[in-house]
């Protein structure tokens, strides 16, 4: 079964839309659901794969920040000089 895409606006008229889906049969109208449900899957998944690579990117940064704090701070083990000398 190829699921239909479903276009949707925010601003839509509700009662015009409902009217619609009234007039619909209950196959239509499941078939309808079933599509909204896989665009919503399909939405999910894509907003966790990218959640995951910017959380991925985000912890590869605070590692590359670390290392860069390490290597500009003093090493203990250089002799620290005493500038009034």
């Amino acid at each position: 079964m190829e699921t239909p895409r479903i276009s949707t606006k925010v601003d839509r008229d509700q009662k015009q839309v409902r009217q619609s889906y009234l007039r619909m049969g209950k196959a239509e109208l499941v078939d309808r659901l079933l599509a909204v449900e896989v665009a919503y899957a399909e939405q999910e998944q894509r907003w966790l794969t990218q959640q995951d690579e910017a959380l991925t990117w985000w912890l590869r940064a605070q590692a590359a920040e670390a290392r860069l704090s390490a290597s500009r701070a003093p090493s203990s083990q250089e002799p620290q000089t005493n500038q009034y000398q």
